[in-house]
């Protein structure tokens, strides 16, 4: 199953949000419209299925730092609709974070629904009230700064499986590229399905999909010549202790890592994560653009549109470029009212058939007609 439609109710700018959700989503928008604070969220809720949900809170600055304070919000309300990939309802669950005063919590509402109407729990004024099933194990009472979906038995099925959807988001953001940052450096070896938010397990991602996917792996190889077209090869050099250094071959001459451009490191990054062959359920990637050559992009592009079929992915961007390549039912723009709070149009409800026929996407954004100023 996967979030077919998200709302988000007093999360910094996102005071009333909805926003329909495809296998691949693309936000776009300026500055400041709420782009990163969508993925921000997301991962939250991933965080709160762990039972992390206060540390996750602090990391973002405590509940009262990020609730709409301007519209006087003290609650952060959270909604995902569930749709299987054939496309039937597969329920809801909505959470309430409550703010205290003083960066206190409490989840002073949640609900977990399947899609016949029956309700597997509620959390009402720290009460758990269930109607499916009578012998389901709810703690009595439960920790109310934690969710409860984070706190069922393993026991109850439907609702373990959900915890574990919800848990199962990976968020990749631009990672460190400064002195000793990891991607520079030799790596362990480990088994790793991702190559890690800094690219610290970036080797072990791809040794682990030369080893486990080989056939995969020559897809991810394959992208790399498109991208790079010196390119001959990808190797892991042993350096003791169980670590290896990336080298890259291309003209018959060798390169460490230290020796690549931000941009090929970067691009190694993105290729890995989009070529995992048992991905996380969702993955989220903001500014991907960053470092990448315009060619590059269009290569990312069809990336992201094959690796939608094995995980659902949401993008936020700030490249026309990119857009260009994006079909309109991929992409959401994010705007500012009025009143300086988020709104959100897919691009599909634009009148853009007309415009589609002398322009590209991403040239109808920077000409304005999508609005979302670039």
């Amino acid at each position: 199953m996967f979030i077919s439609e998200l709302h988000i109710q007093g999360y910094k700018r996102l005071r009333d949000v909805k926003l329909p959700l495809r296998e691949l989503t693309v936000l776009i928008g300026p500055n400041a419209s709420g782009k990163t604070s969508v993925l921000q969220v997301l991962h939250l809720l991933a965080r709160a299925a762990g039972r992390d949900l206060g540390d996750a809170l602090r990391d973002l600055g405590g509940i009262d730092r990020i609730v709409s304070r301007g519209a006087g919000a003290t609650d952060l309300t959270v909604t995902c609709s569930l749709t299987t990939h054939d496309g039937r309802r597969a329920g809801e669950y909505d959470v309430c974070v409550q703010g205290l005063g003083g960066g206190l919590h409490v989840v002073a509402g949640e609900r977990l629904s399947l899609p016949e109407g029956q309700v597997l729990f509620l959390v009402s004024d720290g009460a758990v009230h269930t109607e499916f099933p009578a012998s389901a194990h709810y703690p009595t009472p439960p920790d109310p700064q934690q969710t409860l979906l984070s706190q069922v038995s393993p026991a109850n099925a439907p609702e373990d499986a959900h915890r574990r959807s919800f848990r199962d988001v990976a968020l990749f953001r631009p990672f460190d590229v400064g002195p000793g940052a990891p991607v520079w450096r030799s790596q362990q070896v480990r088994p790793a399905s991702v190559p890690g938010p800094n690219a610290e397990d970036l080797l072990a991602a791809v040794q682990t999909l030369r080893s486990r996917s080989p056939d995969m792996f020559e897809t991810y190889e394959a992208a790399l010549r498109a991208g790079f077209p010196a390119y001959q090869a990808l190797d892991l050099e042993p350096v003791g202790a169980g670590q290896v250094a990336l080298t890259w071959r291309e003209r018959g001459q060798t390169y460490y890592a230290h020796e690549l451009s931000e941009g090929t490191l970067r691009f190694l990054w993105l290729c890995a994560i989009l070529h995992s062959s048992d991905p996380p359920r969702m993955v989220l990637i903001d500014e991907p653009e960053v470092s990448l050559h315009p060619e590059l992009l269009k290569i990312l592009s069809g990336l992201l549109d094959d690796a939608s079929h094995r995980t659902q992915l949401l993008v936020a961007t700030q490249s026309p470029e990119l857009v260009s390549w994006l079909k309109p039912e991929q992409v959401v723009v994010l705007d500012l009212d009025e009143e300086g709070w988020t709104k959100a149009t897919p691009a599909t409800d634009l009148d853009l058939d007309e415009w589609l026929r002398r322009y590209t996407l991403g040239e109808l954004w920077v000409r304005g007609d999508l609005g979302g100023r670039p």
